[in-house]
């Protein structure tokens, strides 16, 4: 199991939400799933992406968007910090079209490297934990443009907000837009359609949901308005790579703790 040295609430930051970090004191693999937020992440040591089709290791600073359930490998003696940011920071920072070019951007093609250098090496020998004023020292200059708004910034709060517990109708007639330009911007800007969007932020709240009031699957499908146990089954398999029933038992305890909120990832 990796340890746990880091999870926090971020207050009054413009970009930033909650951060955590890792370390792997052993070689360690799992699975992680996306909470449907974009994170800025710095890597120490070895840590890769593992799937079907590559394995790919990760750069040393990156931010990235949604992505599918995947694996993480990780080295003996690597660790990680994860800063979450909003869904749409991904697209208003790398100014990439996530639908087409990929979840994933170095931050070199977004600042200079020597940047990226500075602030990697002085997180790497910080004497204390307090990350975000070196992250402040070093990215603040790009913050006034990096804040701004997307097409779908308010939506995408407003789907926060409601814990995906809607449909794509309440949406077009909250926000007056179709259901075509809905859907672009949302493939721009996340990767997704608004309606797996949606599917995903409901996952997500759902299965804290189970395990905060201890309640049987049966109970949340019939509460959270799904058709039957085959649907809540799909998404829990698309979301989380696993069946209901080895998700909510105890094979996957980083990505229960993740779902769950004990890890602010």
């Amino acid at each position: 199991m990796p340890k746990l040295s880091l999870s926090k609430e971020i207050k009054n930051h413009p970009l930033f939400s909650n951060m955590v970090k890792l370390e792997y004191e052993q070689d360690f693999e799992t699975i992680i799933t996306s909470t449907g937020y974009s994170y800025l992440v710095l890597v120490y040591g070895d840590i890769s992406i593992n799937n079907k089709k590559e394995n790919y290791t990760l750069p040393k600073a990156f931010i990235n968007s949604i992505m599918p359930n995947f694996n993480i490998v990780a080295k003996k003696n690597s660790w990680f910090v994860v800063i979450r940011m909003n869904t749409d920071r991904f697209y208003q920072i790398s100014k990439t079209n996530v639908n087409t070019q990929g979840a994933i951007s170095k931050i070199s093609h977004i600042v200079s490297q020597k940047v990226v250098d500075d602030l990697h090496r002085e997180i790497e020998t910080a004497a204390h934990n307090d990350y975000i004023l070196i992250i402040d020292k070093h990215l603040k200059p790009f913050y006034a443009e990096w804040i701004k708004k997307s097409k779908i910034s308010d939506i995408i709060d407003y789907i926060f907000i409601n814990n995906g517990l809607l449909n794509v109708t309440n949406i077009i007639d909250e926000f007056h837009i179709s259901h075509s330009s809905l859907n672009r911007y949302f493939k721009t800007a996340t990767g997704v359609t608004v309606n797996k969007f949606l599917r995903l932020i409901r996952f997500n709240y759902i299965v804290r949901h189970l395990e905060a009031n201890n309640i049987d699957m049966l109970s949340a499908i019939e509460e959270f308005k799904y058709y039957d146990y085959s649907h809540f089954s799909r998404d829990v398999k698309q979301f989380s790579g696993k069946t209901p029933k080895q998700l909510f038992g105890t094979k996957h305890p980083i990505l229960r703790d993740m779902l769950y909120k004990k890890i602010r990832y």
